[in-house]
């Protein structure tokens, strides 16, 4: 970090340079950067995959900058990025998830246990959108909490929404408006698939996954009987 600080003039040509390799690049080389470097990185998928492939593609452009003034390319370098996103992001995800999952499981046992006051005001599913007032149902918790004597911390309720868009159960804040006492009322919408995992059955209905059940059934007979009517012609 000192030798940056007091070579500050070749950091900015480097800068430059490397802008330069980016504005010359064509699309079709930018994609086959990506698909080359994709090839190489292994054991992460989705956000964190594409993560790694963003950050090995700046290093590979940065070695074509490297080569135009010959000096050493960096090399062997994609395990090393697959290690820090691990250690950096994926734990990170997996500790964020193991808070997030302990308070809609408690919150479902306040369901269960109807304690929860006016519970379809806070918790609605539409079209299998599950809608939730986060703030609404940390207030009823920690009302709960209070009511009760329990010896329980909890997260805040903005970290909680950090960490559960962090670890996916929140997909969007404040995304549908629904009518809550004549008012409209902002509700954020939750990952239907992850709480399904999670067997919060209060939050989500069995009926509603009973319903993709037998939507899923029906298709299948659908595609078959399909499928006869092909052969039959």
């Amino acid at each position: 970090m000192e030798w940056i600080l007091e070579h500050e003039s070749i950091l900015n040509k480097l800068g430059k340079s490397i802008i330069e390799q980016v504005l010359n690049l064509s699309v079709e080389e930018y994609k086959q950067i990506r698909k080359d470097v994709a090839a190489k990185i292994k054991g992460l998928k989705d956000r964190p995959l594409n993560t790694a492939i963003n950050i090995c593609s700046g290093i590979e452009i940065l070695n074509k900058v490297f080569d135009n003034f010959r000096i050493e390319k960096v090399e062997n370098y994609e395990s090393l990025v697959v290690k820090n996103i691990i250690d950096e992001i994926v734990d990170n995800q997996n500790a964020a998830g193991t808070e997030v999952e302990e308070i809609l499981i408690f919150f479902n046992e306040m369901l269960e246990d109807d304690r929860v006051t006016r519970a379809n005001d806070i918790v609605r599913v539409i079209d299998k959108t599950v809608c939730i007032r986060t703030n609404e149902m940390f207030n009823q918790i920690l009302e709960h909490i209070k009511r009760v004597g329990l010896k329980k911390q909890i997260l805040e309720v903005k970290d909680f929404k950090k960490q559960a868009k962090l670890a996916g159960y929140i997909l969007k804040l404040s995304a549908r408006v629904l009518r809550v006492d004549s008012k409209s009322t902002k509700f954020d919408v939750y990952n239907i698939d992850k709480l399904k995992k999670l067997e919060v059955d209060e939050i989500i209905p069995p009926d509603i996954q009973e319903v993709d059940i037998e939507e899923g059934m029906q298709q299948e007979i659908f595609d078959n009987v399909t499928i006869l009517k092909t052969n039959e012609r």
